[in-house]
């Protein structure tokens, strides 16, 4: 099965849905399933991106042998509501280029985690 994942967190943040995900992803590759993720670099609970992944736009890295591809977003120095909002539009708009690449490429599954309303979006 080719598996995509969607999310705003993911590995290597140790905490919360990041931690989750990764080890969804996991589970599915040590099955010999194809996982891939679109995600932003680690930003989460510290509320900015991680000193490894600064000045890093969009590239591809591999966990565990899953292919993720990082996008960059605005981390808000405060979490309010207006950050948050503005931090899911700038991932919604940054990871577009590798959404489009997913058209080529057909999933069996796409797993949104906590997606915000424009994932509805995708063509499958």
């Amino acid at each position: 099965m080719k598996l995509l994942i969607y999310t705003t967190n993911f590995w290597p943040e140790i905490i919360g849905s990041g931690k989750y995900t990764g080890e969804f992803a996991e589970w599915f590759t040590r099955r010999g399933h194809t996982v891939d993720i679109i995600a932003p670099p680690p930003h989460y609970p510290q509320w900015r991106v991680a000193d490894s992944y600064r000045n890093r736009w969009w590239f591809t890295e591999r966990f565990r042998g899953s292919r993720v591809y990082r996008a960059p977003l605005y981390v808000p120095k405060t979490p309010n509501g207006s950050g948050r909002i503005l931090l899911e539009l700038s991932f919604a708009l940054t990871s577009l280029p590798y959404w489009l690449l997913t058209l080529f490429r057909r999933y069996d599954a796409v797993f949104a985690v906590c997606p915000p309303l424009q994932v509805g979006i995708y063509p499958y």
